[in-house]
């Protein structure tokens, strides 16, 4: 039986026993036949489908809804094609669903077609194409697209970069109450990005929006500003509080600073059995912090028994994740497994295939700095870090003095990595 709230502002419709009272605004609940029902009414009923989790039943409510020439339907049509929800995924129809939809001037539709054109969904790549459709839904004043729109402009994406234009249409967007630009609105004051960088401004946007929901980035940056007396004063209990909020919500980095936390006592009492947990999950998230500060755990035998094996496939794991800005210190304790032979087979040639790639890695940031090093957990591993450079340093220079000149071209490579070793260990 399908039921329906008869209080004319509540959406309110679904299936089931019969309940006299809307659970939502408690108005009276009736009875609908599906032939009474309207296309709204059905893409309604799609939705407490979607959300009850029976997602075949949500797509033939939208394939009704659609049906009656719905545009709120046809759009959810497309997301189930798009997505594979409750029917095999099509990615073309999903952009001929979208466009039909348009066709109403249906701003959510915009939004979802400029997405599948901005991430080639069944259509190639087109950035303009992308940002002419968040255009559309932006100019209407739809949250959504402004904040589509404002990423435009903030990389340059299909339309000339304009960090300040970025700005207003974020902050438009965020008065307009999408929870997505109130956190990047935060980002965007944390940053500086088409205003002054302001970071009091910026922990009081985070702070309003984990009023509104735990969102796990804005309350990683709470972490990180309680922790560092950033926008706000030092609180190392509220630091941690925080990291523990987002590393429960799911954000990998603060699985990787809680750990930091636990395993130094810091704000919290010192737990080295939860230190541990916390840097495996974030390790498993593909953390590179988190692999490094293991592998050099399983290498030295701190807090878990000595396993050089275990301690070189951490390393490898860290060199090989997919993490941003990526920290040089995995690539110099993977190179130096190598050439001591260190849960690998000793090889030389493997050794400086690494350290080169480390250096390369690191030439496309900024400025070699200590924090690309050791970034945040320097209180775990700094020392260690400073230790494995000045061994590497011996290491080649050992190597260098045993080359015959003959040898020139060699010569000069090892040389070179020497320098820039000899670079790293000034930042100690």
């Amino acid at each position: 039986m399908i039921y329906r709230c008869t209080e004319e502002e509540c959406d309110c419709i679904k299936e089931g026993e019969k309940e006299t009272y809307c659970p939502k605004c408690f108005g009276k609940m009736e009875k609908i036949e599906e032939k009474d029902m309207t296309g709204m009414d059905w893409c309604r009923l799609g939705i407490f489908f979607s959300e009850e989790g029976e997602e075949e039943k949500a797509f033939q409510c939208f394939s009704n809804s659609a049906k009656e020439g719905e545009p709120w339907g046809i759009c959810n049509l497309g997301w189930c094609y798009e997505t594979g929800a409750g029917v095999e995924s099509d990615e073309k129809q999903a952009v001929w669903l979208y466009e039909q939809a348009i066709s109403f001037h249906y701003m959510p539709a915009y939004c979802n077609l400029g997405w599948c054109y901005e991430h080639g969904i069944g259509v190639f790549v087109d950035f303009e194409q992308a940002a002419w459709c968040y255009r559309q839904s932006a100019e209407d004043n739809y949250a959504r697209g402004q904040r589509l729109l404002a990423n435009c402009y903030a990389y340059g994406n299909g339309v000339e970069q304009n960090e300040e234009m970025a700005f207003l249409l974020m902050e438009d967007a965020a008065e307009n109450g999408d929870l997505d630009a109130i956190y990047y609105l935060g980002t965007f004051y944390w940053n500086g990005i088409g205003t002054e960088v302001h970071y009091e401004r910026a922990v009081q946007i985070f702070q309003q929006l984990i009023e509104e929901i735990e969102d796990p980035d804005a309350l990683f940056y709470l972490g990180y500003a309680y922790g560092n007396g950033t926008g706000t004063k030092k609180d190392l209990e509220k630091s941690f509080a925080y990291y523990k909020r987002s590393a429960l919500a799911g954000e990998l980095t603060a699985k990787n600073n809680l750990a930091d936390d636990y395993y130094l006592g810091r704000g919290t009492k010192k737990d080295v059995e939860q230190a541990l947990f916390w840097y495996e999950e974030s390790a498993n998230d593909g953390n590179d912090d988190a692999c490094c500060t293991l592998g050099r755990f399983y290498q030295e035998g701190v807090v878990v028994e000595k396993n050089l094996k275990i301690s070189a496939d951490y390393y490898d794991q860290a060199c090989n994740s997919k993490t941003e800005n990526q920290g040089l210190e995995c690539y110099l304790r993977m190179a130096f497994c190598y050439y001591m032979g260190l849960g690998r087979a000793q090889d030389e040639r493997l050794g400086d295939r690494w350290l080169q790639e480390g250096f390369h890695k690191v030439q496309g940031q900024e400025r070699l700095t200590k924090q690309i090093l050791v970034r945040r957990n320097e209180g775990v591993c700094e020392g260690t870090i400073k230790q494995l450079v000045e061994q590497l340093i011996v290491y080649f220079e050992n190597r260098i003095s045993n080359i015959r000149q003959s040898k020139e071209e060699e010569n000069k490579q090892l040389k070179e990595m020497m320098i820039s070793l000899k670079k790293i260990q000034k930042y100690f």
